[in-house]
């Protein structure tokens, strides 16, 4: 599983910012607004590097092994 070891934030705090960035088109500092609204003060600028540090565990985890992020950023099937 993805530690969360070190970081300031609680894993549900960081999990559902990503779950947000990653699903819907809002930029990093209309989350951070959001978060700021739910009484959470996170950084744009650490909502990026969550997402950067995160989200390839989260696909490396839960993607099926047929189904990886390519290097040019695309997804791909592989047969």
């Amino acid at each position: 599983m993805i530690e969360f070891k070190g970081s300031h934030f609680e894993r549900d705090v960081i999990l559902w910012c990503i779950r947000w960035y990653v699903a819907y088109p809002i930029s990093y500092r209309q989350l951070e607004e959001m978060m700021e609204e739910r009484g959470v003060e996170v950084d744009h600028s650490t909502l990026n590097r969550w997402v950067v540090k995160y989200v390839p565990l989260l696909i490396s985890n839960f993607a099926p092994a047929s189904v990886r992020l390519a290097p040019a950023g695309e997804w791909t099937r592989h047969t």
